[in-house]
Parts: C-alpha cells; structure tokens; sequence
C-alpha cells in the first residue's frame, strides 16, 4: 500500500510553511489547506518524488534550486519534509515555462528542444540563444 505523511492541522503552527521564492517572491502555505496529507511512498514500493528529491538535494549538498513554474506548488512540501529530516531548505526559484508560439507547452517528449531538431529545423544558435535570454528576463 501507498504511504502518507500527515500534515498538521490547518490551525497547528507547525504545517504551515513560510519561504521566499527567487522569482514569484513571499509565499505561505498552510499544508491542511494547500495540499493535505501526501505520498511518500507509492503503491508499487517506489519513493515518491517529494521525499525523493528533499533527500537527494540534501545528499548532495544543493543550496539553490531552479526549476518551472508548474513545481512551485510542490516547494512548500519539500521545505516541510526538509524540516522533519533536520535538513535546511535550499533557496527555490521557479521560472515561467517554455511554450510555443500557439501557447501549447514545450515537452522533451514532443522534442520541441531537442537541439538537433531545432538545427534540422534551420533554427540558429544565436535565435536559442536569445530567446533563452528573453525568457529569463536577462535582456
């Protein structure tokens, strides 16, 4: 069977999670409210992605982490689950997804960024380049 993590109530203190994201700023949850109780372990006996990469950043020492904006949600749990192991929350920055030009998201499934598709494609490096910039507000 799956295995989840209790979360305090939402009038408990202690499940609430309070951090400063790199790029959307102040955030506050309150876990009872946000997300609820959690898997740490799936059905099947794998760990589940949350408690999975809490651990491995602290393995390997991580202080800041950047990812999409589709994991902020995310962010609020592992800095709980960070807290119950003793080990200090690494700084979050989540930046806006990569999409095409009718909105669809961009996927590695798709190979929409895969760069030898893109060269087939006759896409310049210098295009991926600046549009990466673009994306990342740098010009």
């Amino acid at each position: 069977p799956a295995t989840r993590l209790r979360v305090p109530e939402a009038d408990d203190p202690a499940g609430t999670v309070e951090f400063r994201d790199l790029a959307y700023g102040p955030r506050r949850e309150v876990l009872a409210r946000e997300c609820g109780d959690f898997l740490v372990r799936r059905s099947d006996g794998v760990v589940a992605y949350q408690l999975a990469v809490v651990v491995d950043d602290a393995l390997m020492g991580v202080t800041q982490v950047v990812r999409g904006r589709d994991l902020l949600g995310s962010c609020a749990r592992q800095i709980y689950l960070g807290r119950l192991l003793s080990h200090p929350a690494p700084q979050y920055g989540h930046v806006p997804l990569l999409v095409a030009p009718d909105g669809r998201r961009l996927s590695k499934r798709d190979r929409d960024l895969d760069l030898g598709v893109l060269r087939e494609r006759g896409v310049a490096p210098e295009r991926i380049v600046g549009a990466l910039a673009a994306a990342a507000g740098l010009v």
